[in-house]
């Protein structure tokens, strides 16, 4: 069978764009981590993993330290009424310390402005009146139970409180930068210090009475990303006109541990050290922030302030616990979303922030993350380009999908386990995009070996051999093809007479009579899963076993030999219909272990078979003239075909002498073609051999006459000449 090497990228053109196109996303995502270029996706994408990676992570623990009071109390028809009056939260803020004992109370809200409400207004507007002369001592004796701002001042007087206050970033003409006030500045971090806090233009703080009043407040603003959600919060910010404030969780987590003082160990760390236990250090990013390792808000109680006002609790149940108070469901302006929800009251982000404060744990983005980002986008994408060419392309797919997965696993398993945030969606996109490029180009490749098969094997193995081989399309490239020993069953089949018959015929009728015998022959090869390996002159070489495994090659080589046997009396009807002269034929077949391959040289390649007996099967094909039988077949292929053709009874033809070997060989023909030939052998061999003298007598002298005629190259393509 003449091929060319069977090499789908022999092409060193596609074998290098196949190798290098796979590079693209390495260099694409080396520029943009250089910062070359921008790839928008990327931060998309990385946004999107984050929250993948923290949903995935969370620990579904309750937070028994911190008690969330809600003032958003449902009305009867359901929806929520805001309680944030002065005079509800000093009574609110009296019951949790007094009765509740809670240790730390924080209100997460602002009041830079006196309360607005309409008992004191109207108390004023009377004493200024005619009445206000007659009654005057009686509305004094009433302000204080109507000054509600009072009210709250005295509810947090000397107690561990903490109130909200809000950046301001644009301010209107004229307005002041600070409405209220600001606690006192905490001192500023070293100069070695490494992050740099956010600096804003004004802030709305609390009452100088109600400042007082608590000592600490933190400020409550919510700064998400550039997606809108919140993942990250600065623990420090500074106004243009103050100094270093704390964030609302920070100042919260001071007064759970009596006020500490924050500490400055240099870098970017910050350093609490509480009376008791152990040291509080977290790692701030370049603008002093952390990421939130955000709880579910059933982690929390959280409890209506309703609950807490009418006395369904019972006395110091909340004993040592910190209550943060605030709005957990009104106005837009107080939700946010995260990576858990769309939209997350913003209490909630700063208990879930003050929970992991208090656990002296936060999620951290390692200094050398930006590092670990190229290294992992590098190591990825090269390891890929080179592995994924190597495989079949339903290797290279699988790969190619747990490659990507893998590396968010590892990423999620070092989240959980050591609190590290790595950079996951730049060598995960490099990943991604080289494994699709490889994967693609994979299957190109092997769209290209399947119909490089089907040209090169389809003039010679049946169409469902060569789907067959065009699954596995990599066992039979170049390497896969190269030559090896193997057992076969070897045909030959050979038109007798035909030098004669050539003689008789005009060029155009022999090319008809060739045609005909060989597309007769060579569909019933077909048909039994042969091998057509090549046709020499006027005869047809055919094997079994190989390229496609076959372990009943024998008794396959055997049916099909006796099928063309009987597929010569249509040929010939046909023949006759065309006015052409019959044919005759025989066929010899023999077993063995053989060469088999893609042989030959750089400028003609055949997949063919060589070895003895190659040249065996070729030198019994021709003693079916001697016999008068059309089929005879080696001992070799009597014995590795008896046992699956037991429905064909045999006849031992005799022993045989064969050029080139010093012992004669046995041959057999099978009862359908033998035309009464002796030693009827039903399923096992003769006990005694018949000779060929004994079978013929007349046959011997022919056969020693044949002996001194030249004897069969090592390869059959001369066959022909021993007509």
């Amino acid at each position: 069978m003449s091929t060319a090497p069977i090499a789908p990228e022999a092409n060193p053109a596609r074998r290098w764009r196949r190798l290098l196109i796979p590079l693209v996303p390495l260099l694409l995502g080396l520029a943009h981590w250089g910062g070359l270029v921008r790839l928008p996706l990327i931060g998309t994408l990385e946004h999107g993993l984050d929250d993948l990676r923290q949903r995935v992570s969370l620990d579904d623990r309750p937070e028994q330290r911190i008690v969330i009071v809600a003032i958003d109390d449902p009305r009867p028809d359901g929806n929520p009424e805001r309680g944030a009056s002065r005079d509800r939260l000093a009574r609110l803020a009296e019951e949790l310390f007094v009765r509740q004992r809670a240790a730390v109370v924080g209100i997460g809200m602002a009041f830079p402005h006196p309360d607005a409400g309409e008992g004191l207004a109207l108390l004023d507007s009377l004493a200024t009146g005619s009445l206000g002369r007659q009654i005057g001592p009686l509305l004094q004796e009433l302000r204080p139970t109507l000054d509600h701002d009072a009210a709250l001042a005295r509810a947090l007087t000397g107690r561990r409180a903490v109130l909200g206050f809000e950046w301001r970033d644009s301010l209107a003409p004229g307005q002041a930068p600070l409405a209220g006030r600001l606690p006192p500045a905490l001192p500023a971090p070293a100069a070695e210090a490494t992050f740099d806090p956010p600096v804003h233009r004004g802030a709305a703080g609390n009452l100088p009475a109600l400042a007082d009043a608590a000592g600490r407040a933190g400020f409550v603003d919510l700064q998400p990303d550039d997606d809108g959600v919140v993942r990250s919060l600065p623990l420090l910010a500074r106004g243009e006109t103050g100094g270093l404030q704390p964030s609302f969780a920070l100042a919260m987590l001071r007064a759970a541990h009596g006020d500490i003082p924050l500490q400055w160990p240099g870098g970017s760390r910050l350093l609490l050290q509480p009376d008791q236990g152990r040291a509080l250090e977290f790692t701030l990013d370049a603008q002093a922030a952390v990421r939130v390792p955000y709880r579910r808000a059933s982690q929390f109680r959280i409890l209506p302030a309703a609950a807490v006002l009418d006395g369904r609790l019972r006395e110091g149940e909340l004993t040592g616990r910190i209550v943060l108070v605030g709005p957990m469901a009104l106005s837009p302006n107080e939700l946010r979303p995260t990576p858990l929800h769309g939209t997350t009251p913003g209490l909630l982000v700063q208990a879930s922030l003050l929970a992991g404060l208090l656990d002296g744990h936060l999620p951290l983005q390692p200094a050398w993350a930006d590092g670990f980002e190229a290294a992992g986008l590098i190591a990825g994408c090269l390891l890929l380009a080179w592995l994924l060419p190597r495989l079949r392309a339903r290797v290279a797919l699988g790969v190619a999908v747990l490659a990507p997965g893998g590396w968010l696993a590892c990423s999620i398993l070092l989240y959980r386990e050591a609190g590290w945030v790595l950079p996951v969606a730049l060598p995960l996109a490099g990943v991604s995009a080289t494994a699709a490029l490889a994967v693609w180009l994979a299957y190109a490749a092997e769209g290209r070996s399947r119909r490089a098969l089907a040209r090169l094997f389809g003039a010679y193995v049946p169409p469902e051999l060569v789907r067959s081989m065009a699954s596995d399309p990599d066992r039979y490239t170049h390497e896969g093809m190269s030559a090896d020993n193997r057992e076969l069953t070897i045909l030959f089949c050979d038109m007798r007479d035909f030098t004669r018959t050539a003689e008789r015929l005009a060029p155009e009728q022999l090319r008809e009579v060739v045609n005909l015998f060989f597309s007769c022959m060579s569909a019933v090869v077909a048909r039994h899963g042969g091998t057509l390996d090549k046709y020499i002159g006027d005869a047809v070489m055919a094997f079994w076993g190989a390229p496609l495994d076959a372990p009943d090659h024998a008794a396959r080589a055997v049916r099909a030999a006796l099928d063309m046997a009987g597929e010569l009396d249509g040929l010939n009807a046909e023949l006759r219909h065309r006015g052409l002269p019959e044919v005759q034929m025989g066929i010899g077949l023999n077993t063995g272990l053989v060469c088999v391959g893609d042989l030959g040289s750089n400028t003609r390649r055949n997949y063919s078979v060589i070895g003895d007996a190659v040249n065996l099967a070729a030198r019994i094909e021709p003693l079916t003239r001697q016999f008068d039988v059309p089929v005879l077949v080696g001992e070799a292929t009597w014995k590795a075909a008896h046992d699956a053709t037991s429905d064909l009874p045999w006849r031992v033809v005799g022993l045989v002498p064969v050029k080139g070997r010093e012992e004669p060989v046995t041959v057999y023909a099978p009862t359908a073609v033998a035309h009464g030939l002796q030693a009827d052998i039903p399923g096992a061999p003769p006990q005694e051999e018949t000779t060929v003298a004994q079978l013929s007598p007349g046959l011997e002298p022919a056969l020693h006459k044949r002996e001194s005629a030249p004897s069969l190259p090592p390869s059959t393509m001369d066959h022909h000449h021993q007509h």
